[in-house]
Order: C-alpha cells, then structure tokens, then sequence
C-alpha cells in the first residue's frame, strides 16, 4: 500500500474506530497481501478470524494467485511475507464446527477441532 493511501486509512480509523472490524477490509487487505493495512487494520481492533463471503484473511490471502510466479518464476514476496505475519499472529480454528472458546492458551494454528489441544 503506498504511504498516502496508508495513511488516508490510519485517520479513517482514527475517526471511526468500528471501521477496522469491518470484515470485508480486512478480507481484502488479505486478499491483496498488503501487509500494512492488515497491521493498521489488527492495531485497530480487527480480527483477523472475521469471515467476509465466507472467506477469512488467511483463506483469502492463500486463495488469490495462491502460486501465481511473476514473470521469473518467482513466487509474490509480498504473499509470503503476508502469511508468515498471518500465521505468526492469529489463532486460527481450524473448524467452523461449535466447540470450547479459543483462548489466549490455545496454539496459535490449530490442528484439531478442540482449542487448546496440541497439533499431531
């Protein structure tokens, strides 16, 4: 994201705090990998289990030119950096199915339907 429109996003959040846990611009920060609104956007307050078209952060990061190399057969940089940060720092439910709360405790990506159990 260019600085400008970075900044044009901080001030819109800090005029309407409510604004960053609209699911749909953080969906598409993800979906766009743009690093820089996801953070703004997480040190405002949203979540980045928020589901927009049935689609959460990571599942739209993952699925937008998932393995779509440039011109030299390099995969988007961008991309990567997205999902190490994404990966580093949401708990992810690995099931939509009802179950205990997800915690502080809980591991951040979780292999099973159970929060808090240990991965395989």
């Amino acid at each position: 994201m260019p600085s400008a429109d970075l900044a044009a996003l901080e001030q819109r959040l800090v005029r309407d705090p409510k604004l960053a846990r609209k699911a749909q611009l953080v969906v598409g920060a993800a979906q766009e990998a743009d690093l820089a609104a996801l953070k703004a956007l997480v040190a405002h307050g949203a979540d980045l289990n928020a589901s927009w078209r049935n689609y959460r952060p990571l599942h739209a990061l993952i699925q937008e030119k998932p393995h779509a190399p440039d011109s030299a057969g390099r995969v988007d940089e961008r991309r990567l950096a997205a999902l190490d940060w994404l990966l580093s720092t949401a708990t992810i439910p690995s099931s939509s199915a009802p179950g205990p709360a997800c915690g502080p405790s809980s591991p951040r990506v979780e292999r099973s339907a159970t929060c808090g159990s240990s991965p395989p």
